[in-house]
């Protein structure tokens, strides 16, 4: 049987878990910031909208994940 402290384990192996990858999601929306800008300095607007719809996606991970812990 379970104790109280296994389950207290385990869910802070989940909330660790949860923010590593808040954490992850953040880096990625980051990384596809940066890479807008640099595609908007080189004038390539067809990569501009791919990355823009990634940065999109990611941020909607963001706050899928954000209400799973709210």
């Amino acid at each position: 049987m379970a104790s109280t402290d296994e389950l207290a384990t385990a869910l802070d192996a989940n909330r660790q878990a949860a923010e590593e990858l808040t954490a992850q999601i953040g880096a990625s929306e980051q990384l596809a910031e940066e890479l807008v800008s640099s595609a908007q300095s080189l004038g390539a607007g067809g990569v501009v909208a791919a990355l823009q719809s990634v940065e999109d996606r990611i941020e909607q991970a963001r706050s899928a994940e954000a209400a799973k812990h709210a």
